[in-house]
């Protein structure tokens, strides 16, 4: 795990530092489950497709405080028109990643609002998480079981033919988008995490955030298709 006086360091840094964010800009089953847990072993606050609040209930004495869970992707599409309620929601953590919401009357990809984050913080750090097209639509037809393409195929009115070509065609658009808008940005890295050394990411965030390579540990792998 990273040392002790890396995670003092992160954890001055966000500190004093609490604009500098984390974004994985990538879809889900690229990799984010891993990536949370590599930046909360560094003592990074980081979330993770859904983000605790806590509730106050005096109706429960023995557990008056209780976390409550939101899905982080819809939150930041409710909030997109109030740059201040936004705001307030992303100033509470400092990585997010993993911003999507299915269900079979939701579509949520909030990852496609990086211009949005980039404007409200410009010294925050922007990561295409990545990987082999195929493999990655694999994976997702694959998650939980086949839930996340049987609500799209609610959602979109078409067969699992239908809802992978949207797939594909989304993820198209949102890589190019993201590469030409952050193009030159030294803020920026596309990290195919099937190909590059997680040292790569490790020395992108430094020194900002120091991060052990150790920590990168592969986590809730889908069993792919063949």
């Amino acid at each position: 795990m990273a040392a002790l006086r890396e995670k003092l360091h992160n954890i001055r840094t966000q500190i004093l530092s609490p604009q500098t964010k984390i974004f994985f800009i990538g879809y889900n089953k690229c990799g984010t489950t891993s990536l949370d847990h590599l930046l909360k072993s560094a003592a990074i606050r980081s979330v993770h497709y859904h983000a605790p609040m806590v509730d106050f209930n005096p109706l429960l004495l023995r557990k008056p405080l209780q976390k409550i869970y939101f899905s982080l992707a819809s939150e930041v599409v409710r909030r997109s028109s109030d740059r201040a309620a936004l705001r307030k929601l992303l100033d509470r953590h400092t990585a997010y990643s993993d911003l999507f919401f299915f269900s079979e009357t939701s579509q949520v990809e909030a990852i496609e609002y990086f211009e949005l984050f980039h404007d409200l913080y410009p010294e925050a750090f922007f990561i295409l998480n990545d990987r082999d097209e195929n493999k990655w639509l694999q994976s997702r037809k694959k998650h939980k079981g086949g839930s996340l393409v049987r609500e799209a195929m609610k959602y979109y009115a078409t067969d699992t033919d239908g809802v992978i070509e949207i797939w594909r065609s989304k993820r198209k658009a949102h890589v190019e988008n993201a590469l030409r808008f952050f193009e030159g940005n030294l803020r920026f890295l596309h990290f195919r995490i099937d190909q590059d050394d997680i040292k790569n990411l490790v020395e992108f965030l430094a020194p900002e955030f120091k991060i052990s390579d150790r920590d990168w540990i592969i986590m809730n792998k889908t069993i792919e298709l063949n």
